[in-house]
């Protein structure tokens, strides 16, 4: 077990300076079942390179099906020289079931994972064809930043409906009565006179109260970051699958007026995506001029903060980006990506961006890459 105590050590003292920088800490496990009465240090040594290789399929597995599946095409290489992928080793636990004769072990491995994403790249399909026979791929992409943010206060609709109703009824009533005597010469008047009146009055008025309020979203302008990294990650890690990047700005100029590159980063500025017309206004321009496929993105990066296990800055850049092929007179999607979230690390927010812009661009072009061996594009 020299070898395991040498690569904790390696660990420790590396695993802060490649934080977020290619390389991952997967958990693996490995099982053996003994012969004889006790387990041997050569079966201890068989469990624990299992546990390690269990821990490069576990990686390849949390990447989704895409990488899974291409996986195959390369896992005999990666096992043979498994050394070259693992950096350190740290062991979580032993286990032995004497009953059983059975020993299991378990282990934090450190991979580096540039190296696992380049084997996987290497099994694209047209990993070694020529440069000039490389399938075409146009692309844009873009980072970026909030620059302000509109909130919007609600909005209150009140509306007070009255209403009065008065109800009068009455009656008067007069009654008058008027005599006369003649007797003996003397003449008597006399008269009654009744009056009768009966007047009632009700009033009532209801007031009926209502309205409605209306919230709105905050509305996000962003600025544009030149990161220059995002174009040669991509076209590198393309490159090394057997495909050619042409950015859109190349093809611009060629579209017929078809592709605007300031339309497009207004339209980022504002939101998540570019507007339906003007992505078939690309789409028409990667047609004109023969380009099969088109991948369209945006990283967003967000604001940093100070990760409480290293001290280091942190930023994260959220990723939406599409594939589509533009071949035939309706372009159909062949892969998505996000919104997914990447994360870098650094001491200066500077570098916490900068490795995060790199692993969210590694990651989608790997996962892209794989979505083409898949399909057998070539």
């Amino acid at each position: 077990m020299k070898r395991a105590i040498l690569l904790i050590t390696l660990s420790s003292v590396t695993g802060v300076a490649y934080a977020n920088g290619g390389i991952n800490n997967i958990q693996g496990m490995g099982s053996i079942t003994y012969a004889g009465r006790h387990v041997t240090a050569q079966d201890k040594q068989q469990a624990f390179q299992k546990a390690e290789q269990n821990a490069v399929i576990r990686y390849y597995a949390e990447k989704g099906d895409s990488s899974t599946a291409n996986f195959s095409s390369v896992q005999q290489a990666v096992m043979n020289n498994l050394p070259n992928y693992v950096l350190g080793t740290s062991v979580i636990s032993q286990v032995e079931h004497k009953s059983l004769h059975m020993y299991q072990i378990s282990l934090q491995v450190q991979l580096n994972t540039s190296l696992l994403d380049n084997a996987l790249r290497s099994a694209s399909s047209v990993g070694q064809s020529p440069g000039y026979k490389k399938t075409q791929i146009g692309f844009f992409f873009v980072a970026r930043q909030i620059a302000s943010a509109k909130d919007f206060s609600t909005r209150r609709y009140q509306r007070t409906d009255t209403g009065f109703q008065q109800n009068l009824a009455g009656g008067k009533t007069n009654v008058g009565e008027e005599s006369q005597n003649i007797n003996g010469g003397s003449i008597g008047v006399g008269s009654k006179d009744r009056r009768t009146e009966d007047f009632s009055d009700h009033t009532s008025q209801t007031v009926v109260s209502g309205g409605s309020q209306l919230r709105q979203n905050t509305k996000y302008k962003y600025r544009l970051i030149t990161a220059q990294s995002i174009k040669s990650i991509f076209t590198g890690d393309f490159a090394q699958a057997g495909f050619s990047l042409v950015s859109a700005s190349q093809v611009a100029s060629r579209s017929d007026n078809l592709i605007n590159i300031n339309e497009i980063k207004n339209e980022y500025r504002l939101g998540r995506d570019i507007k339906p017309k003007t992505r078939d206004d690309m789409i028409k321009g990667m047609q004109l001029v023969q380009i099969p496929y088109l991948a369209i993105g945006s990283m967003r990066v967000g604001l940093p903060i100070t990760d409480l296990n290293t001290g280091l800055k942190e930023i994260t850049v959220t990723v939406d980006a599409t594939m589509y092929n533009v071949e035939s007179r309706f372009a159909t999607v062949i892969a998505a990506v996000g919104p997914e979230q990447f994360s870098g690390l650094g001491p200066t927010q500077g570098i916490a961006l900068t490795n995060a812009i790199k692993n969210a661009a590694n990651k989608t072009a790997l996962d892209m890459v794989s979505r083409l061996n898949e399909q057998s594009v070539n």
